[in-house]
């Protein structure tokens, strides 16, 4: 049920009976730990500790919880309405403190203070089985109707809460906008303090100017909490005004939700990052996302010498299937990475790379890696897996910070890129010594089977329909294999820790509209609380 809610209403929601709502979360904490005390029963004297009811038995824990946020400029620091449950009109009253207590005040059914000498009435109205508790005197007079049809609106899952994003954006305008100006004047010290900012610096302002925009273009999000037997599964909703460039953007995107390569990548993956979406619809993105590095960073907005190469992205996205898959799994070096993507005409997916060929040997690119503190360098055909010819990209990065340079050394794997490309993928893997992995892949001495890990299977059922994005991590499984600087301490601490169960992340587009899921198996809690309890030695 969508509610028409007033521009100075911010946030509400609610649950269904608020003491089944508290069951089910106890219900869940209880099968992971079993000491988790039953707080059901608590609910109903901390609502009298907080509004000094004289009997906690005027509260109906029940029935359902609603509530309101409210525009703080307006209605102050506390601007907020709860609608509870209540045993009955006459009990509710009998059990309001008497300190300052008045009937029909300034259109409220009753006013009182919580002690004597208190600066801030509390107000009470009623809703039919409901008592509303306000803090300002004109929260529920002027919000009545909308609090009369949210006290009747149905919550969906274990609770249900809506934020009106576009009331946000136009209350706190003034602040958002000095925000990004901060962050502007924060990226141009930046750009003065390291190599290669001011270098970057275009391109970042520009990111952050598309933020600013898709957050202005932004109406409503909406956030579900459901219960699962086997776990938890949060949803969040949000749709961008009809019209908008945003609405525009995400009516684009259309995902598919065939995440087939999941069977190809590594079966004993840790973590997996999967894309299955359509190309021409996502062709449109990708050249924008592109451009943004390009025309603004490298070329510094001249549109013309960009073009070549978003021409080649284009090209790129239609001889592919729109499937993109990013794998982690155990290897002689601790955890290896690799990335596949799905191909449908493999002679114009080496065309277009041939063309990106050029941002290497450019040179005013060559200009931008420089003074980006990057040497990088491209080896077409380095060497020949079972017929197919794999090349390699290597990045070098120097005048960096020391702090900077440490991080720089942590992710050395990704500064080298092994990538070739066969009549059904394109496989990319990472590090020095990634040509094993690149013939484990192609040979299949490297098995797949992704799809069939159990926990996968389990969150791909959860994830959102049609997603566009999957993400799977196994997090105890992933800090096993790890190793820095050739060691890993976890990997014996933990080595008798089940490790069978993962996160997953979901996003999907449908309309103007986009759902992000988040799924939380239960047996993963039991896991993470084994590993904790193993961390204390």
């Amino acid at each position: 049920v969508k509610l028409e809610a007033p521009a100075s209403v911010i946030l509400y929601g609610g649950t269904g009976p608020l003491q089944e709502a508290i069951g089910k979360l106890v219900g869940l904490a209880k099968k992971a730990t079993p000491q988790v005390p039953d707080l059901s029963q608590a609910v109903a004297p901390a609502f009298q500790n907080e509004w000094r009811l004289k009997d906690p038995n005027a509260v109906d824990t029940k029935k359902p919880l609603r509530f309101a946020v409210f525009d703080p400029k307006a209605y102050g620091p506390l601007p907020t309405a709860l609608i509870v449950g209540m045993s009955s009109q006459d009990a509710f009253v009998k059990a309001l403190p008497e300190h300052d207590q008045k009937k029909d005040d300034a259109g409220n059914a009753w006013s009182y203070k919580k002690f004597k000498g208190a600066s801030r009435p509390i107000y009470v109205n009623f809703i039919g089985d409901s008592a509303v508790v306000t803090r300002h005197p004109d929260a529920f007079p002027k919000h009545k109707a909308f609090l009369e049809a949210l006290a009747k609106a149905p919550m969906a899952g274990v609770g249900t809460a809506w934020i009106e994003v576009d009331h946000l954006t136009t209350i706190f305008k003034g602040e958002l906008d000095a925000g990004f100006k901060q962050m502007e004047g924060a990226m141009q010290m930046a750009a003065q303090m390291q190599p290669g900012g001011e270098a970057s610096a275009a391109m970042v302002k520009t990111m952050a100017t598309w933020i600013q925009g898709a957050i202005g273009d932004a109406a409503q999000a909406r956030i579900t909490l459901e219960d699962r037997p086997d776990g938890a599964r949060l949803s969040l909703s949000a749709d961008a005004k009809p019209g908008s460039k945003l609405a525009q953007q995400l009516t684009a995107i259309k995902g598919t939700g065939a995440h087939q390569l999941l069977a190809k990548v590594p079966g004993d993956s840790v973590a997996v990052v999967t894309m299955a979406g359509d190309p021409t619809a996502l062709k449109d993105l990708a050249r924008g996302m592109m451009n943004l590095f390009l025309a603004d960073a490298i070329f510094g907005g001249d549109k013309a010498k960009a073009e070549p190469y978003l021409v080649a992205m284009e090209e790129y996205m239609a001889a592919t299937t729109g499937e993109l898959a990013f794998a982690a799994f155990p290897g002689s070096n601790g955890v290896e990475m690799g990335m596949m993507f799905g191909v449908k005409d493999a002679a114009k997916v080496r065309s277009s790379f041939e063309k990106f060929r050029g941002l290497y040997d450019d040179p005013a690119a060559k200009a931008y890696y420089e003074k980006m503190g990057m040497t990088m360098s491209w080896q077409p055909d380095a060497y020949e897996v079972a017929g197919t010819k794999a090349s390699i990209i290597s990045t070098q990065m120097t005048n960096l910070p020391p702090q900077a340079a440490q991080m720089m050394a942590m992710m050395g794997d990704f500064m080298t890129q092994h990538f070739a490309v066969t009549d059904e993928v394109g496989v990319m893997v990472y590090g020095k010594e990634a040509k094993p992995v690149m013939e484990g892949l192609l040979t299949g001495k490297v098995k797949g089977g992704a799809d069939a890990i159990p926990s996968v299977k389990r969150a791909l059922g959860e994830a959102a329909p049609k997603a566009l994005f999957f993400a799977w991590i196994n997090p105890i499984a992933l800090a096993r294999s790890i190793k820095l600087g050739g060691m890993n301490p976890m990997a014996a601490m933990l080595a008798d820790v089940k490790a069978e169960n993962g996160l997953a992340i979901s996003v999907a587009s449908e309309g103007a509209g986009m759902q992000l899921v988040i799924d939380v198996p239960l047996d993963l809690v039991k896991e993470g609380l084994a590993a904790f309890e193993k961390s204390k030695g």
